[in-house]
């Protein structure tokens, strides 16, 4: 499955929660009912917007591959984590990113 599919299951997953697909950065997002985008689509990752020094963000940025999210080169978003679509499987514990926006 690729990062877009895994996307697309977690906006069929969090749609009870009031969870919405938008735009940020020139990608699709979801964002919680509230309007805050708490992921962020990639071609071959999912990006999470966990708090720093949470242990979920400890957690994600632990996995290989994982790295801060930088929407242009030199710019990173100290509460984004890119997850590559290898560590999918992790997708769903990710909700965190959900949950943290309250």
């Amino acid at each position: 499955m690729t990062a877009a599919e895994h996307f697309d299951r977690l906006v069929t997953d969090l749609a009870d929660r009031g969870v919405a697909r938008a735009a940020m950065f020139g990608k699709t997002t979801l964002k919680n009912r509230h309007g805050k985008a708490f992921a962020v689509q990639q071609p071959d990752a999912l990006v999470f917007r966990l708090i720093a020094g949470s242990p979920a963000f400890d957690q994600a940025l632990a996995l290989p591959g994982a790295a801060v999210f930088e929407p242009a080169p030199g710019r990173a978003m100290k509460d984004w984590i890119a997850v590559p679509e290898a560590h999918a499987d992790h997708y769903p514990r990710l909700e965190a990113a959900l949950d943290a926006l309250g």
